[in-house]
C-alpha cells in the first residue's frame, strides 16, 4: 500500500524527532517494510514502504543534488519509459519505479507526469526552485490530503496523520451537509474544515506563499472515436482489459488480486 506525508515551510520553523517519529508512527501500516525521510531548512518528506519494486535497492525518499522524490503508488509503465530515458543518456542505479519518475522530473520537466501509467500520488521538492510538487493519478486511485496554515503546508496519503498538526479541529460543515444528501462527501472538501483531497489528475505547485494548480488530465476532453463499428469497440475493449492487466503483472513480488 505505502504511504507519504510531507511538511513545506513557510516560516522556516525547525521540528523535532518527536513530531516526525509520531507522523511515521500514525501511518506505519501502510508501510510495513521500512520508513525513512528526508529534511532540510525547506522541507520535511516521509515514505512508509510496502516493498514492491527493487525491495532491496528502492528505498526512498529517492535523493539528487537537486531532487527529493518520494510516492505511494506503482508506475507501470516504468520499464517503458527507463528505455526511453537511457536513450537520451539517462543512468539508473535501480530498478526502482520511483528512479524513473526522478529522472523523468529532470529531463521532462514538471509535465513529466502526462507519460506516467499508473496509480500514484507523488511528492517532488525542487531544491533550485525551492518548490514543491503534489501529483495525484488520473482518476484519484492513490489519496493525497492536503493542510495549510500560516506556517507550514502539510500533505499526507491519511487524514489521521495530519491531525496532529492542526491548529484547531474543526468539523466541515458543508460536508456534512452534503453526506446527509448525498451519502458521500464530494472532493475536494472533507468532514475536517481546512483539509482537502489534492483532486484526481491534478497537479500542485507550492512556492513560499504562492499556490498554482494545474489539471494535467480530464475524461471530459478526452476524444472519443464515433466513427467506429460495434465489433472493432468490442475487440478495443478486450485488447486494452487484457493489455492494462498485463502491465499491473509487473513485480519484483508475488502478485495477488481482487474483484
Amino acid at each position: 500500500m505505502c504511504g507519504i506525508w510531507g511538511i513545506y515551510k513557510i516560516d522556516q520553523h525547525d521540528y523535532d524527532q518527536s513530531i516526525i517519529n509520531k507522523l511515521n508512527k500514525i501511518q506505519a501500516h501502510r508501510g510495513p517494510d521500512e520508513s525513512d525521510y528526508y529534511q532540510d531548512n525547506n522541507v520535511i518528506l516521509s515514505n512508509q514502504r510496502l516493498s514492491i519494486m527493487d525491495p532491496l535497492n528502492g528505498t526512498q525518499p529517492f535523493i539528487s543534488d537537486d531532487l527529493v522524490v518520494i510516492q505511494n503508488g506503482e508506475i507501470y509503465n516504468y520499464l517503458e519509459l527507463k528505455a526511453e530515458l537511457k536513450s537520451l543518456g539517462c543512468e539508473f542505479k535501480t530498478n526502482c519505479d520511483t528512479e524513473v519518475i526522478l529522472k523523468s522530473y529532470e529531463m521532462w520537466g514538471q509535465d513529466f507526469v502526462k507519460k506516467l501509467n499508473g496509480m500514484f500520488a507523488i511528492a517532488i521538492f525542487d531544491k533550485r526552485k525551492n518548490s514543491l510538487f503534489l501529483y495525484r493519478d488520473r482518476v484519484g486511485v492513490k489519496p493525497l490530503y492536503i493542510y495549510k496554515n500560516d506556517k507550514f503546508i502539510a500533505f499526507a496519503s491519511e487524514i489521521k496523520t495530519l491531525l496532529p498538526l492542526l491548529d484547531k479541529r474543526e468539523v466541515n460543515l458543508e460536508a456534512i451537509h452534503h453526506f446527509l444528501s448525498f451519502n458521500y462527501i464530494p472532493s475536494p472538501i472533507t468532514a475536517f474544515k481546512n483539509i482537502n483531497h489534492l483532486e484526481a489528475g491534478t497537479y500542485i505547485e507550492f512556492n513560499n506563499q504562492k499556490i498554482t494548480k494545474n489539471i494535467w488530465w480530464d475524461l471530459a476532453k478526452i476524444r472519443v472515436n464515433q466513427n467506429i463499428s460495434l465489433d472493432q469497440a468490442s475487440d478495443d475493449i478486450l485488447y486494452l482489459l487484457e493489455e492494462a492487466t498485463k502491465i499491473r503483472l509487473r513485480s519484483d513480488v508475488e502478485v495477488a488480486g481482487f474483484l
